[in-house]
């Protein structure tokens, strides 16, 4: 698979599991949505996680500063990405694309998140959040 054929990327996800309707309706994930919370998810973490589409699912790491930088790897290939907090979702972009998401937080296990873009049709990102980031 190509680089850009990668949702994660590109902004073109098409996720079709149930993730992210289970996590929506359960009581058991909590939207995450204060600007203050948005900003310490993604500052010095590291996540690592997959994206869901139909074709099979895509294993990832990200790793994010407080600045607002980061990198993901995907596929051994390594994508610089900025991002910014807008209201209650984040924004990351890289050469190709903006994408924004909304997040929940698992109430029992609250290193886990799924990452939710889309109106009408939900694309979920699955990822587990840990302090630190390397040097990159």
């Amino acid at each position: 698979m190509k680089t850009r054929d990668i949702g994660l990327v590109t902004g073109t996800l098409a996720c079709m599991l149930a993730i992210p309707v289970l996590a929506q309706g359960s009581k058991d994930w909590v939207d995450i949505k204060s600007p203050d919370e948005l900003r310490a998810l993604y500052s010095n973490k590291t996540f690592t996680g997959e994206v869901f589409r139909p074709a099979g699912r895509i294993s990832f790491v990200g790793y994010y500063r407080a600045d607002g930088s980061g990198v993901l790897v995907v596929n051994g290939q390594r994508i610089p990405r900025t991002w910014a907090v807008k209201g209650d979702e984040v924004c990351v972009t890289d050469s190709r694309a903006t994408n924004c998401l909304r997040f929940q937080r698992n109430k029992a296990q609250r290193n886990q998140i799924i990452g939710l873009q889309g109106g009408q049709n939900t694309w979920a990102i699955w990822f587990t959040v840990k302090d630190g980031v390397p040097k990159f």
